[in-house]
């Protein structure tokens, strides 16, 4: 079974020994085990055990699967669902192999495992996870928080009936950044945290654009400008993406990080990823008429002078035909 390009791969119980090597990497290198009882326990007979008598039992039987796209298996995921019970489909483990992290895939692989446990009569998702970029991938998913379970984990629950958020899991890399783009929780509570009026406004602009063009998320939501470590360095937008082919990006970032070229960083990314998008002709942006280093980093990226006055004073723009020439 397939969403859009990610297809299912089962596998069976005679080869499972190639998903325990993979499964060992992924809970140490992701931090998800860390001490030495536990990495002796999900490598022992006991667990590998108790997995393998339930993948052959008749009911409520365990799975493990690879994301397949394009021939290559970029993820892998093992779970359980209850059909002798409500249709509880828990998931033990969900992750995107690292070369492929970053690209949306994990919404897509996700989209994929739900239409695929669905047709084997899963209704609704449960799983426990404490980390915090995990706990921010699945809430963006619709997952909400429901208790812990037996061991104290928080535990995370997708309702049945509930549509699986369409927001793009999209994160782009420069030499210092992480530049990500934000769902509705964390937009929000971008809003409910901001002291300034106007930015206040302009951010509840972007949500609600989001909100009116979920097909076009990236160009109507913040995308939060942040270091490797996860620090808050500043935001960034694009203003839409216009019939003719043409967004404005508009960029702030804290006073405290400013004169370290992190906006000239930013912006470049930002505008080389717009201009590789399909249908996009053209990025514009306009400064106030004294803010003279914003210009600079205009001028730093590619920009040049329109020639024409904005409602914030003069307009910059760059096209994809200067940028791929």
């Amino acid at each position: 079974m397939s969403s859009e390009l990610i297809w299912i791969e089962e596998i069976p119980v005679e080869r499972i020994d190639e998903f325990w090597s993979l499964h060992m990497k992924y809970l140490v290198d992701d931090g998800i085990i860390e001490d030495e009882e536990d990495i002796e326990y999900f490598a022992g007979d006991e667990y590998r055990g108790i997995i393998r008598s339930h993948m052959i039992r008749k009911c409520d039987r365990h799975h493990m699967v690879y994301f397949v796209e394009d021939g290559q298996r970029i993820g892998a995921a093992q779970y359980n669902t209850y059909q002798s019970e409500d249709g509880k489909c828990f998931i033990l483990d969900f992750w995107v192999f690292p070369a492929y992290r970053g690209k949306g895939k994990g919404h897509a692989c996700f989209e994929a495992l739900s239409a695929y446990t669905r047709a084997d009569g899963a209704k609704h998702y449960e799983i426990n996870s404490e980390k915090e970029n995990a706990i921010r991938f699945w809430t963006s998913l619709g997952f909400v928080r429901a208790g812990t379970d037996e061991y104290g984990m928080p535990l995370f629950v997708l309702k049945a009936g509930h549509s699986v958020h369409t927001v793009r899991e999209m994160i782009l890399e420069t030499e210092r950044l992480r530049i990500r783009i934000l769902d509705q929780d964390e937009m929000q509570n971008m809003i409910a945290r901001t002291n300034d009026p106007e930015l206040k406004k302009a951010y509840g602009e972007m949500l609600q654009g989001s909100l009116e063009h979920p097909a076009q998320w990236e160009w109507y939501a913040a995308w939060n400008i942040e270091g490797k470590d996860g620090e808050t360095i500043g935001d960034l937008c694009f203003k839409g993406l216009g019939a003719d082919g043409r967004v404005e990006i508009g960029y702030g970032i804290l006073e405290e990080q400013q004169g370290r070229g992190y906006a000239t960083e930013a912006v470049a990314a930002a505008v080389e990823w717009a201009l590789a998008q399909p249908g996009v002709t053209r990025v514009e942006a306009e400064t106030d008429p004294d803010n003279k280093a914003s210009q600079r980093v205009l001028e730093k990226c590619g920009f040049k002078p329109s020639g024409i006055m904005g409602e914030e004073g003069p307009r910059f723009f760059r096209t994809r035909a200067e940028a791929f020439a």
